[in-house]
């Protein structure tokens, strides 16, 4: 009988075994499939979205033009250089961080193979502590074989014979002193917030040009913004609206390295080409690099002076533990993606990225090329580039704000949507964000849900600027296009000749009382290209039959009469 109870009791804990089995697979079930309802229910796709378009909203069609299309790739991606500067000059010095110690030195074996009479070669260095170059530079030190920098600036010259040989300078940002932090509520987790401009690079252009630098941010998992679209025609008109969220440069009181400031976080500032900076003379960066520092170097590839400065400063400020706002804006160059790539690689190793959301962006599209009297041409440069990477703790602690985020991938943005994004960032730690389909403000945080009904016009982009519903040829032998060009002369004081001639499509479901035509002429007093869109107000005499949006567009692009014919 006991033997059999034992059994019995065997047989029971067996049954109870095999039912926590079921009920644990079953609960795991539920669990998961309830994360998969809810990541899906976060980040569900709008239903008009789909295939054949970059953005397909009720609001915005833009068709999906093909990056690499064969006649575009033949002639601007195979011809397009790539891979490490050379110098012309010889580096005869160069610089590091060892142990916290900044110091320059001679590279004293280039010297011995080069010059057989080493004593007729020497080396002077002359430190500056000041952001301009007014009374800087004054002293001068022989640098004999190596010397220790305590200074923010080195400018360094070599001769031999008497005849100087070599030019170039080197920033040491670790050399200032910081200020101790003013907001003493800030949260333990630091959370940079770094902001990387490249000059007329649209976001197809990027993914020709700039592969390694995709292929990174992919591999980062950065959100791109496909339907981020200009607002102005040239650098100003757009990056203004991101760093101060106003469109006139008369109303600009403040912006957005005060918003950054006021929060305890020291602010940094650097541009290649003195564009930006006197728009804000109220503004005292805690680090300004002096873009006529690259007047200074003969190195053939001057540009990477700012990749090595803001390395070292991001380096600095990680070891530090600061938390920092910055912009860095970078012109074009042939070895851009190169550096760009190097720079983003350093500081995913070093674990920088791991506490810095990086915004990379663009102010428009390149403007003066052959493939900008194209058709696809034109496009790019109304669809700039867009990347926004956070670090994955980040995403994980605001899921549903990320969501959004990533819903916002695919509708209609501008500068001012980033300029908000910006504003809550100031305070990464508490993300407010709304998820409702109905907010059509001008400007709207990226990490609340942007409407499908938002069109160019509720956010105030020109028809001359917008991209969204597509278009459509008309010949310009047609009627219509006749009319447009007798316009155009007449406002221009120019006899002209149209190239092209589209008709704006306009948004799905509106019913509107006028047609707009983006022209495409050339002037017969100058090589140069224009571009203008035209309003035609149906139902109206001839006197008001036509409206200029905007304003005219000049493409310096002389001689390209055969590629238009070639990729239009």
């Amino acid at each position: 009988m006991e033997n059999i109870k034992q059994i019995g009791d065997k047989f029971l804990v067996l049954i109870n075994m095999k039912y926590f089995i079921i009920m644990f697979g079953l609960s795991l079930i539920l669990y998961l499939g309830d994360v998969v309802l809810n990541i899906k229910t976060c980040c569900k796709i709008d239903p008009l979205e789909g295939s054949g378009f970059l953005i397909k909203t009720r609001g915005c069609l833009i068709p999906n033009y093909l990056t690499f299309n064969v006649k575009v790739n033949r002639r601007y991606v195979n011809n397009f250089q790539s891979g490490r500067c050379s110098p012309d000059v010889t580096k005869f010095v160069h610089s590091k961080t060892w142990h916290q110690t900044n110091i320059i030195y001679i590279d004293s074996k280039l010297v011995q193979n080069l010059f057989e009479n080493q004593e007729n070669f020497s080396c002077f260095y002359s430190p500056c502590n000041k952001k301009d170059l007014e009374n800087c530079f004054n002293e001068k030190y022989l640098l004999r074989a190596a010397a220790r920098i305590t200074d923010l600036y080195v400018l360094v010259n070599c001769s031999y014979n008497n005849r100087i040989i070599f030019n170039d300078f080197f920033t040491f940002p670790s050399n200032k002193e910081l200020l101790p932090r003013v907001d003493k509520k800030k949260s333990k987790n630091q959370l940079n917030v770094v902001v990387w401009g490249l000059d007329g690079v649209s976001r197809q252009g990027f993914h020709r040009h700039f592969q390694r630098t995709a292929r990174i941010m992919a591999r980062l998992q950065a959100t791109q913004f496909l339907g981020y679209t200009k607002i102005g025609e040239i650098a100003f008109s757009n990056i203004i609206p991101l760093l101060t969220g106003v469109k006139d440069y008369r109303e600009i009181n403040s912006s957005i390295f005060s918003d950054f400031k006021n929060k305890g976080y020291l602010t940094s500032f650097a541009e290649e080409e003195k564009k930006f900076i006197n728009l804000f003379p109220f503004e005292k960066f805690d680090f300004y690099w002096n873009t006529e520092y690259l007047n200074l170097s003969n190195n053939d590839c001057p540009q990477n002076k700012l990749f090595e400065y803001s390395e070292r400063l991001f380096m600095y400020l990680h070891e530090k533990g600061r938390d920092f706002f910055g912009l860095f804006w970078s012109k074009k160059f042939n070895y851009l993606d190169v550096y760009l790539s190097r720079l983003l690689i350093k500081l995913e190793q070093s674990n920088v990225l791991n506490n810095t959301i990086f915004i990379l962006v663009s102010d428009h599209g390149d403007q003066n090329n052959k493939l900008r009297l194209t058709h696809l041409g034109s496009i790019e440069d109304r669809l700039p580039l867009l990347y926004v990477y956070f670090p994955l703790w980040h995403k994980q602690s605001f899921k549903e704000a990320h969501c959004n985020l990533k819903r916002n991938a695919e509708r209609l943005v501008t500068t001012f949507d980033i300029h908000k994004t910006l504003q809550t960032l100031t305070d990464p730690f508490n993300i407010n964000y709304e998820t409702n389909d109905f907010n059509l403000n001008k400007s709207v945080s990226l990490f609340s849900l942007i409407s499908t009904r938002r069109t160019c016009e509720t956010v105030e982009i020109s028809s001359h600027f917008c991209s969204c519903n597509g278009f459509k040829d008309v010949g310009v032998e047609e009627d219509v296009s006749n009319e447009i060009m007798d316009y155009v002369r007449e406002i221009s004081n120019d006899t002209t000749k149209i190239l092209t001639n589209r008709l704006h499509l306009p948004p799905i479901g509106f019913n509107q009382n006028f047609a707009d035509y983006t022209v495409l002429f050339s002037s017969n007093y100058s090589n140069l290209h224009y571009e203008a869109t035209i309003r035609k107000i149906n139902g109206s005499d001839y006197k008001n039959h036509f409206k200029l949006i905007g304003n005219i567009s000049e493409i310096e692009t002389p001689a390209m009469s055969t590629v238009t014919n070639t990729l239009h």
